[in-house]
């Protein structure tokens, strides 16, 4: 046998892996069946935040307790991966791997499974006007409050498939309702329609005769007003607060003028007065000279009228009233800076006598309001500085302590855009309250102490008087009728 060199073997064996190799790429040295790699992560739907602690799985794959997986598989292949997390809902994506998407990351939105609450943006929205109103929202099935006075807000409420009902009722309005289901953050408008009342009028002269031609005219409110048309005594309006006038006329007769509140409904019998010898007030001359006749003249103003100024909506005319002349008063009230005077929300500060005064004896004929206006300090930085005023009024001489008539003012509330001094305006001082003595103390109110509401830390405070720098003072206006005082 030939004996084969080293050179031999050599050349031999390169022979045999070239023919290998040759098998390998059958030719055209390129893999017929490359494979890719894609990589798939869960996210959270409503973040996007990348998850861990992932269960992912696939026909060709899975992977437990992990943040992510990489699936390698030939070009064409179509991999579903499906990832499950506790709290989590199931969820999955496709994708079909190329060398074009080599090395990609595939997300898979997962989605809380029952977050603990949802968001529940709400306006409440009037029927026909679509004008926004203020009113607290609550529960109809629980009667739980929760929103309060405000006509659009948010609203926590706990995850649940089964629907809400929310309703609102703000003042002068029928209970509006809206179904809601919370499982998921979402808005909706709640609808509330004005209600209505009714009013109805008897006209008669004073003997008790019907008085079958009358005109009516009634205010609706906004400045329209609404005229009965012939024979027709019973119209229904929207209500709303304060009041409305009403004028009965007819030929041969004294105008009626009448106030009525605006939120309730009126079934009323009108007497009116035939014209005979008419009192100054209704005789079309001013006979005060003044330059203004009857029901543009103060002095014709009803004893009753909520104002004493002619040109208010809510001033009551009073054409009988056989005088013109009208009186008015008026006086400041001051007091020295010796000391400083203020209320506030901290216990010990929530009650402050201020002043006292004997007022004429012409303030029991006031018409109307009294106007009061009390100087005090406030400041931009603090919140809630409101306060309201007690009067308490009786016989001069009595201690002011033991004065029976009490009556506590409106709240004056805070202004945010007062950095210092005002003259702010007291309501609620009617000559009702000085039928006993024109003796009067005041005593300033903290909010707090009006609305019974728990002590605070004392920084909503007002001061009414500050040691040495500025006196206190209170002003005082009212009008009456001579005649009445004779």
């Amino acid at each position: 046998m030939d004996t084969i060199g080293f050179k031999g073997v050599l050349l031999l064996g390169m022979g045999l892996a070239a023919a290998l190799a040759g098998c390998k790429d059958k030719g055209g040295g390129v893999d017929p069946d490359p494979e890719y790699t894609i990589t798939f992560v869960a996210a959270e739907e409503e973040t996007s935040q990348n998850l861990s602690g992932v269960d992912f799985s696939s026909t060709q794959k899975s992977k437990q307790n992990a943040a992510s997986i990489s699936v390698t598989a030939t070009s064409g292949t179509n991999v579903t991966m499906t990832a499950d997390k506790d709290g989590y809902l199931s969820g999955s994506e496709s994708e079909t791997i190329t060398q074009g998407n080599d090395g990609r990351t595939v997300a898979i939105a997962l989605r809380k499974d029952n977050p603990e609450t949802v968001v529940v943006s709400y306006e409440i929205r009037t029927s026909g006007s679509d004008t926004l109103a203020v009113g607290d929202v609550y529960n109809q099935e629980t009667g739980e409050t929760l929103a309060s006075g405000a006509a659009s807000g948010t609203i926590p409420l706990p995850f649940s498939d089964e629907a809400t009902t929310l309703c609102a009722a703000p003042q002068y309005f029928a209970e509006g309702c809206v179904e809601v289901t919370p499982d998921a953050d979402k808005s909706t408008v709640i609808r509330i329609t004005r209600e209505s009342v009714e009013i109805s009028f008897t006209v008669n002269d004073k003997s008790g005769n019907s008085v079958e031609d009358a005109e009516i005219v009634v205010e609706a409110g906004y400045g329209d007003a609404y005229t009965y048309s012939s024979g027709e005594r019973t119209h229904a309006f929207g209500a709303r607060a304060g009041s409305r006038g009403v004028s009965i006329a007819a030929e041969g007769f004294i105008t009626s003028e009448l106030t009525l509140a605006a939120a309730e409904s009126h079934d009323l019998t009108v007497e009116l007065e035939r014209k005979e010898k008419q009192p100054a007030c209704s005789d079309g001359v001013d006979n005060d000279g003044d330059g203004n006749i009857d029901e543009a003249d103060g002095g014709c103003v009803a004893n009753d009228s909520p104002t004493p100024d002619p040109t208010d909506p809510d001033w009551v005319y009073d054409p009988e009233d056989e005088s013109e002349e009208f009186r008015v008063v008026g006086n400041t009230l001051t007091v020295p800076a010796t000391s400083t005077e203020l209320v506030s929300s901290k216990d010990g500060e929530r009650i402050n006598p201020l002043l006292g005064n004997n007022f004429p004896e012409t303030i029991k004929f006031a018409v109307g309001e009294i106007e009061f206006y009390l100087g005090n300090s406030i400041e931009e930085s603090q919140t809630d500085e409101a306060f309201a005023i007690r009067f308490q009024c009786g016989p001069e001489g009595e201690d002011r302590n033991n004065h029976s008539n009490r009556i506590v003012s409106n709240i004056v509330p805070d202004d945010q855009r007062i950095d210092g001094r005002r003259d702010s305006p007291i309501h609620g001082f009617t000559r009702e309250i000085l039928q006993n003595g024109t003796d009067c103390g005041f005593v300033a109110l903290h909010a707090t102490e009006v609305r019974n509401e728990p002590f605070g830390d004392g920084n909503d405070d007002v001061f009414f008087i500050l040691k040495d720098e500025e006196d206190g003072f209170l002003r005082y206006r009212y009008g009456y009728e001579p005649e009445e005082v004779q």
